[in-house]
């Protein structure tokens, strides 16, 4: 594990003799247990504590493909989060040694157990949890039976015989509340009104205070999961598990309801947002997510304010990247938002640059600085400045390019399992480009993909994503652009075409400043060349904040 400031990357591995098993797990228990419990030792003072943990909840799990044997898992935590603390929580990414993200998880919730004798089936402090116990010798039963009975994807198992192949029991006789209801513990409007309905409900009660605990009422977290989503259907917001631990009243709950926003996924990211230095805003690549500059961040060091611009879950659709010119002017909202004032820095890798220019545009079109736009190997097509592949010279540096791929590509931690899929796609991505070439069709952007990007692991609305916005990306007109360009550049091209980025925007930013870096397209922003940009990167910024103070004192000097 390395561990930094709200966050760390765990490395994880399965043992080679257990690699049979990924045949049969997609997702195997073991790789995301180890990765969900290495989250415990970023607690702070839990290495000191004495304290047990045990899992509450996930927000939400979204799989993009399987697991390999070797997996990174970089979590994310609140700085409220502490060994004394009954309730933390993380976000946690996973993905693959390339930087693929296989799966990301929200809000994975852990309690602390104060009376560790609930997990044997002894007393404990509260009757609700003590009612929601497994003893170790009924879990051991329970497995067994799971492990017995039909393949099921999801599988629950209460300490009661619930069945649901019958309608659900009726509510518990009711009951008086366990407490007096004092005068002051009416409802005072229709948010405490509508929760103390739902209370006497769900657990079986007359009548509630807006001051009695819901655990001590009875309450599992199994009956907290149905009223938070009363809660969310009727009032339109979506309240974590871990925050209701912590507002567990009627009037501490109603109060998270009347304040809280109605439940989004951030765009802007934080990747590095505690640095001194000018805010780069990164925008995300073809996938959409933000796990391939995690070793350009770690490597432009901790004063360096880095912010991701992402794809949140509910952008990632065919709509949405259906125009470039749609997708930035989201992001330039979503911008505004976070940050009003300017100046700003953007700045994209491959296709990200080109939303990146986008961006700029429209930020300038509407009176906004923007103070440096920086391309990492990408730039926009259909500008006309390319070599033509009718000139010979085009392929001359296609030839010279030839050795450099084969040192920096091919024999680059080569392997047989990865090189043989990876010539099938291009060649099979080819064939269909030929063919709906020659069938008139205008889905060979698409094509061209699939030629360098295994979407079959990905899920099929990610792939359409990704399809849609690639296709857009080829159609896009870029526009003449007067700010500050830094390029960086790859030494190496592909193999069988150029992407001939200088070109690209030297013909339309005359202000363009060309870095070539060693490595490929991919490979530039990862170990070892990665080390290069960033120095490189940080110069710059320097230099650009010196000339900025420097600015500024001649127009305080005016």
């Amino acid at each position: 594990m390395h561990i930094g400031a709200s966050e760390a990357v765990s490395s994880l591995e399965l043992a080679e003799q257990y690699a049979p098993d990924l045949v049969t797990y997609r997702f195997h228990p073991a790789l995301l247990d180890a990765a969900t419990g290495s989250a415990l030792f970023t607690i702070p003072g839990y290495d000191q504590s004495d304290a047990l943990y045990v899992p509450v909840s996930y927000r939400s799990i979204r799989v993009y493909g399987g697991l390999p044997r070797r997996v990174w898992c970089h979590i994310r935590w609140p700085e409220s989060n502490h060994a004394e603390k009954e309730i933390v929580t993380f976000d946690l990414t996973l993905a693959d040694e390339r930087g693929l993200v296989i799966a990301e998880i929200q809000e994975f919730t852990l309690r602390r157990l104060r009376d560790t004798t609930v997990l044997a089936g002894g007393t404990a402090q509260t009757p609700a949890a003590a009612g929601a116990a497994i003893s170790s010798a009924a879990g051991v039963a329970a497995f067994d039976a799971i492990l017995a009975g039909p393949p099921l994807a999801q599988i629950l198992a209460v300490p009661s015989g619930l069945r649901f192949d019958e309608p659900l029991p009726a509510p518990r006789t009711a009951r008086p509340s366990a407490l007096p209801v004092p005068s002051n513990g009416i409802p005072r409007d229709p948010v405490e009104q509508a929760l103390a309905q739902w209370w006497q409900e769900l657990l079986g009660l007359d009548h509630v205070s807006v001051h009695e605990d819901f655990f001590q009422l009875g309450g599992h977290s199994l009956v907290a999961v149905r009223l938070l989503t009363r809660i969310e259907k009727e009032f339109h917001q979506a309240i974590p598990l871990h925050a209701f631990f912590e507002n567990s009243t009627i009037s501490a709950l109603a109060e998270l309801v009347r304040h809280s926003e109605p439940d989004r996924f951030p765009t802007v990211i934080p990747l590095n947002g505690k640095g001194s230095r000018p805010a780069i805003y990164c925008l995300h690549s073809m996938g959409g997510d933000l796990a391939v500059f995690r070793h350009l961040v770690r490597a432009l060091g901790p004063e360096i304010n880095f912010y991701g611009i992402q794809a949140h879950p509910e952008k990632v659709s065919p709509d949405f990247a259906g125009s470039v010119e749609r997708v930035a002017a989201f992001y330039v909202s979503e911008l505004l938002a976070f940050q009003p004032q300017g100046p700003y820095i953007l700045a994209g890798a491959s296709l990200g640059s080109t939303v990146a220019l986008e961006m700029a545009q429209q930020l300038e079109a509407s009176g906004h600085k923007v103070e440096l736009l920086i391309s990492i190997d990408g730039s926009p097509q259909n500008t006309g400045y390319e070599t033509s592949h009718w000139n010979p010279h085009y392929y001359w540096k296609l030839a010279r390019n030839v050795p450099l791929w084969i040192t920096d590509d091919l024999l680059d931690h080569f392997s047989w399992t990865e090189f043989g899929p990876r010539v099938w796609r291009r060649a099979t991505a080819t064939a269909k480009r030929a063919l709906s070439a020659a069938l008139g069709r205008q889905n060979g952007a698409a094509y061209e993909l699939e030629g360098f990007m295994n979407l079959v692991a990905l899920s099929g609305k990610r792939a359409d994503f990704m399809r849609t916005l690639y296709t857009s990306f080829k159609n896009y007109v870029a526009k003449p652009y007067h700010g500050r360009v830094l390029l960086y550049q790859s030494r190496t091209e592909p193999l069988t075409h150029l992407f001939e980025v200088d070109r690209t925007w030297s013909g339309i930013a005359p202000n363009v400043e060309v870095v070539r870096v060693p490595g490929t397209h991919t490979s530039l922003i990862q170990p070892p060349h990665v080390q290069v940009l960033a120095r490189d990167l940080k110069r710059r910024l320097a230099a650009l904040r010196e000339t900025g103070k420097a600015e500024e004192l001649t127009r305080q000097a005016v």
